[in-house]
C-alpha cells in the first residue's frame, strides 16, 4: 500500500524461478534486480533486504554439490523418465547468482545482502555441501526448526540495520 512506510523491506525471491521454470541465472538476477530497483523508487527511504536464494537439492542426503562442480543445470532425462523425478544441480546456479546479489547490495545504497545458506548448509570434511537434513527435511522447503533458525538469523540482521538508522 501506497501510505505504509516501512523501513526496511526484506524480500525472499527468485527460488521457483530457478526450479519450476528453469530460468537462466541471468534472467532469475535480472528479475531479483527489478525488483529491488521498483522498490526502492516507491519507497526510497526503506532499506531493502535481499535473502539469498535458499539451497536446493534432488539427492535424497541433501548433497548439493562438489566444491569444483561445473556450473551447469543437469537434467537427468533418462533417470526423470525411470523415476518420474528431475535430478537437478542447482546449486553452481544458486552461489552464483548469491554472489551477484551480493555484490549489488555493497554497491547500492539502502540495499543490503542477507546470507541464509550460513542457516542452511554445512560443509562436509569432503568437499560436498549438503542441506541441513533438520532444517530442510526436503531438501528445498525450511522445516518448523529450519523456519525458526532463518528467522533468529534475520532478526540479529533486522536490529542491525535498524540499529545503524
Amino acid at each position: 500500500p501506497g501510505d505504509l512506510n516501512p523501513k526496511v523491506i526484506w524480500i525472499t525471491i527468485g527460488t521457483n524461478d530457478m526450479l519450476r521454470t528453469a530460468c537462466s541465472e541471468e534472467v532469475v538476477l535480472l528479475g531479483i534486480l527489478r525488483v529491488v530497483e521498483e522498490i526502492q523508487k516507491k519507497k526510497p527511504s526503506a532499506t531493502v533486504v535481499i535473502n539469498s536464494i535458499l539451497p536446493l537439492s534432488s539427492e535424497h542426503d541433501g548433497v548439493l554439490a562438489y566444491k569444483s562442480k561445473y556450473k551447469e543445470l543437469i537434467l537427468n532425462k533418462k533417470a526423470m523418465r525411470q523415476s518420474g523425478k528431475a535430478h537437478f544441480d542447482l546449486w553452481p546456479s544458486i552461489l552464483s547468482i548469491n554472489e551477484e546479489l551480493e555484490k549489488f547490495a555493497t554497491n547500492h545504497t539502502n540495499v543490503k545482502y542477507f546470507d541464509a545458506n550460513k542457516v542452511f548448509v554445512e560443509e562436509r570434511s569432503d568437499g560436498t555441501y549438503i542441506v541441513k537434513g533438520t532444517m530442510m527435511p526436503d531438501n528445498i522447503h525450511p522445516s518448523k526448526d529450519g523456519h525458526k533458525a532463518w528467522n533468529e538469523a534475520m532478526i540479529q540482521k533486522l536490529t542491525a540495520i535498524l540499529e545503524k538508522n
